[in-house]
């Protein structure tokens, strides 16, 4: 059996990553980074606005304890990579003189997340490959000195975006006619309140709406706060249409979303980019759009046509279910290439 050691968050997508090896096989020891002696919540206060490299020092002077209980291990799987510092990927070489892999799907050399990422530019050398998701990274990851740097598209979870026993009851709560789920960012509200001045029912889940300076008008339209677990996937799945927003400071153009909505056997509608366009056929398999306004339209013209619905969510899912878009997918090709 091999042994995979897993340096990522142990909650959220970065925890399907990890269970996806474990449905590979693979022996998985999980360190999460974000477990320091000073907490989560101030190691998170470290690493996105104070000092990375802190935070990365804190992890560091753990690692002696762990890496003498743990047994060899075949490969190391870092899964976003702000807090691993060179020092400590080269003590984990010199124990154990496996592959190292780094997976992030952030815009690591993007500027909107400020200092987050200094340590992770500085240790992609020591990386064996390096795989991103957005293609401006590509070139410069390598500018930084990464050795070897592969590009794929974001990942869904087989199991997380995968309904059963759907319930009446759950049909009923979850039957929205336009529905986001994400977190507030300028100009998203301006972009919903377009939809709803259309005529369309909107409904709105995430955090941080409050912040936005039109919150008094889009509150109309806010149903709750984040959504996790069951209650997000029956949103993503049940909802009428499923909008796709992208983040513009993270230099997007597809989202998770992009493949957790057709997993789910929902209708994505999501902005018209060239990495959309390279994945569903567009009209057969998803529904793109250029502003709120054409949004607005593709919607209306979709909500009162069952039956194009379901075709769309059909082709949508059988997409991505038979792509190579999982987080199965991308562990299967992680040890293809490393551990042959």
């Amino acid at each position: 059996m091999m042994r995979v050691l897993y340096l990522g968050s142990l909650q959220g997508t970065s925890r399907h990553r990890f269970q996806a090896f474990e449905r590979a096989g693979c022996q998985v020891l999980g360190i999460d980074p974000a477990d320091t002696a000073l907490g989560r919540r101030v190691s998170g206060l470290l690493e996105w606005k104070v000092a990375p490299e802190l935070a990365a020092l804190l992890l560091e002077a753990s690692a002696g304890k762990w890496l003498r209980q743990l047994p060899a291990v075949d490969l190391l799987f870092v899964d976003n990579g702000a807090l691993v510092s060179p020092a400590l990927l080269r003590r984990i070489k010199g124990c154990f003189n496996c592959p190292m892999v780094l997976f992030n799907h952030d815009d690591f050399m993007g500027p909107r997340d400020g200092i987050r990422f200094r340590q992770l530019h500085r240790a992609l050398p020591l990386y064996d490959d390096v795989i991103v998701v957005r293609p401006p990274n590509v070139e410069e990851a390598y500018r930084a000195g990464a050795r070897r740097v592969t590009r794929r598209f974001m990942t869904f979870d087989r199991v997380a975006h995968h309904l059963a026993d759907v319930t009446d009851e759950e049909r009923l709560r979850w039957n929205h006619d336009v529905a986001f789920v994400g977190t507030w960012m300028p100009g998203r509200c301006d972009f919903m309140l377009v939809l709803a001045s259309q005529g369309l029912d909107v409904s709105i889940f995430g955090s941080g709406w409050q912040k936005s300076p039109r919150w008094a008008e889009v509150r109309a339209l806010w149903r709750g706060p984040a959504l996790d677990g069951r209650d997000y996937a029956l949103a993503l799945a049940l909802s009428k249409v499923s909008i796709g927003l992208l983040s513009k400071g993270n230099r997007d153009q597809h989202t998770t979303r992009s493949f957790e909505i057709p997993a789910l056997g929902g209708v994505l509608c999501a902005e018209r980019t060239d990495d959309h366009r390279a994945i569903f056929v567009e009209g057969c398999e998803a529904l793109f759009w250029g502003d709120a306004v054409e949004c607005a339209a593709v919607c209306k013209a979709l909500i009162n046509d069952p039956q194009r619905r379901a075709a769309l969510a059909l082709a949508g899912q059988q997409k991505v279910l038979q792509g190579s878009f999982s987080n199965d997918d991308l562990v299967a090709s992680v040890l293809a290439t490393h551990l042959r």
